[in-house]
């Protein structure tokens, strides 16, 4: 389904549970309370979301983590050496 979305990394999963739920069009009243029940939530707006939507929500998503890791990666390269601290 989503290839690029590990399970394993809680981070990632809590990224992704908070992109879906800011999004409009899906609505759900059930609070996940462990990783698991994360890509739960992750797997059932897969399978809720149109066959004519899913491939838009889908590349938006992607772009939205990609955008997001790229800007990690720009912050990690001003830091200074293991050890300090990083510059302001």
């Amino acid at each position: 389904m989503i290839k690029w979305l590990d399970g394993c990394h809680s981070n990632q999963l809590m990224w992704a549970y908070d992109y879906i739920k800011r999004r409009d069009e899906i609505r759900y009243t059930w609070t996940p309370s462990s990783n698991e029940d994360m890509k739960s939530v992750i797997v059932a707006v897969y399978d809720l979301i149109p066959e004519n939507k899913k491939k838009k929500f889908f590349e938006n998503f992607r772009h939205a983590w990609n955008v997001k890791k790229s800007k990690e990666r720009k912050k990690e390269k001003k830091c200074s050496p293991i050890g300090k601290r990083c510059a302001s």
